[in-house]
């Protein structure tokens, strides 16, 4: 076994004990946190949340090939725990902008679980790829509204857009507890937490030097687009799973329903959909291990991920019948979570404009 492998089996083996089954997660999500602390802690221990982070930050400096490997197992699981969001996505804007002593301040302690970020960017009225910022910086102060910020509930730190005074785009560090910045939290459909900021003259910290944001922004959507794919193809694989053994199990007539040759051909069929589905999400991994940001790769992930992840989540519900849609039995969860992941970072439609936009004819 690889040693990216044996970190994934680990990863695995913690998030399946503590989520062995679809109530043990639900009453986690219930929680006012929508996560466990307890399992966040464990991954820190693990070092998870410094993955990919430079070993001079705590980190571990694994390949993104191990980061997509252990995402993959949180959403296997359907996992609470806001990985991505409140960590390796902001974590990828401090350290591709920040400042050595901003580094060293922030990574450190993200990389070992006890501080939560969030990237507050997108507002009200715009939407991925053209999303407009309204959002102000006067000085060392920021005044706007963020909406959605995904993992914005539990955030210590934000990292916030905002317009500067010369036109420019600028990123800033914001204590999400400071005077000046009130959060309105809301559940989402797929039982994550997201929230609504308000920033009313709340104090900021410039993030690196202000330079070459909109590039790094860029492709940190091309990173999380794909890096959330390694998710949901991860859901989608277990969906299956927890399906073919649903209709081995269940009988109708005195027998099972795995007997009916449609359904064989249907599991067939879906089984095919996750193959072509994994090996896409593949291709964009690789891509990002050698420094490739290609946004027509990522849209090409998005693409597949949108038409035939969602197809396969649907079929994985109805082949369940009624049962399929009850909150307690698990495959509902799934599909949840795989329609909200296919909006996310560019619903399927907006990938499919980048998509034809980019085709050139001679």
């Amino acid at each position: 076994m690889t040693e990216q492998n044996e970190f994934a089996e680990a990863v695995r083996a913690l998030l399946a004990a503590h989520y062995e089954n679809v109530t043990a997660r639900n009453v986690v999500s219930d929680t006012e946190l929508g996560f466990s602390q307890d399992v966040w802690n464990a991954l820190g221990e693990m070092n998870v949340q410094g993955l990919v982070f430079a070993e001079q930050y705590g980190g571990l400096e694994a390949s993104v090939e191990d980061l997509a490997a252990v995402l993959a197992e949180v959403g296997r699981v359907l996992a609470p725990e806001p990985l991505l969001d409140a960590v390796f996505l902001p974590g990828f804007l401090v350290e591709r902008l920040g400042t050595e002593e901003q580094k060293e301040r922030i990574l450190s302690a993200v990389s070992t679980g006890e501080l939560l970020l969030a990237v507050a960017h997108e507002e009200y009225g715009s939407r991925w790829p053209s999303i407009r910022v309204e959002t102000k910086a006067s000085g060392n102060t920021l005044t706007g509204v963020k909406f959605p910020v995904a993992a914005g509930p539990s955030a210590d730190i934000l990292v916030v857009s905002a317009k500067q005074e010369d036109g420019s785009l600028g990123l800033y560090l914001v204590d999400a507890n400071a005077e000046g910045v009130s959060k309105v939290a809301y559940p989402t459909n797929d039982e994550r937490r997201g929230a609504e900021i308000t920033f009313n003259g709340a104090a900021a910290e410039l993030l690196g030097t202000g330079a070459d944001v909109e590039a790094a922004l860029a492709d940190m959507y091309i990173y999380a687009q794909i890096l959330q794919s390694a998710e949901t193809a991860g859901s989608l694989r277990e969906g299956l799973k927890i399906t073919v053994a649903y209709i081995k199990q269940r009988e109708q007539f005195g027998k099972p329903l795995s007997v009916h040759q449609t359904l064989q051909h249907r599991a067939s069929d879906l089984h095919v959909l996750n193959e072509l589905t994994s090996n896409i999400v593949v291709h964009g991994v690789e891509s990002l291990a050698k420094g490739e940001f290609d946004q027509r790769i990522a849209s090409q992930v998005k693409l597949q991920l949108g038409r035939a992840g969602t197809q396969a989540a649907e079929q994985y519900v109805q082949m369940h019948g009624g049962i399929g849609i009850t909150f307690e039995y698990p495959i509902s969860h799934y599909l949840s979570r795989v329609v909200a992941t296919t909006r996310t970072f560019g619903a399927t439609e907006d990938h499919l404009r980048v998509l034809a936009e980019s085709v050139t004819v001679d």
